[in-house]
């Protein structure tokens, strides 16, 4: 799979509209994997650098201790679920798809 770049100003959006930590996680899902509600199973992590990162887990302790102040560990759910760091992968806000392998849903008669 080739790298994807994401926009701030998605990411941002996605933050804005949803109250639920899940949620966001899947709507970053779907920013690098188009295909995902027709996907069964990823294996691998998306990769980005320190920096894009740093950004994401920013983002996810703002929200969660807005949304979820007393249920969860800001950042949490991005740490077991997100995307995984690589601190020389790529440019700001480049998500590396090379170690991603997709298992698509099988489609019954």
């Amino acid at each position: 799979m080739k790298n994807i770049i994401l926009y701030k100003e998605k990411i941002d959006k996605i933050f804005e509209d949803n109250e639920q930590q899940q949620m966001v996680i899947v709507e970053l899902y779907k920013l690098v994997l188009p295909d995902f509600d027709n996907i069964e199973k990823v294996k691998g992590w998306p990769q980005t650098n320190k920096e894009t990162s740093e950004y994401l887990f920013d983002k996810f302790i703002e929200f969660d201790k807005k949304h979820h102040p007393e249920v969860v560990m800001p950042g949490g759910g991005w740490m077991n679920q997100g995307f995984g760091c690589r601190y020389e992968c790529g440019k700001f806000m480049e998500v590396d798809m090379s170690e991603v392998k997709i298992i698509y849903k099988t489609i019954r008669q």
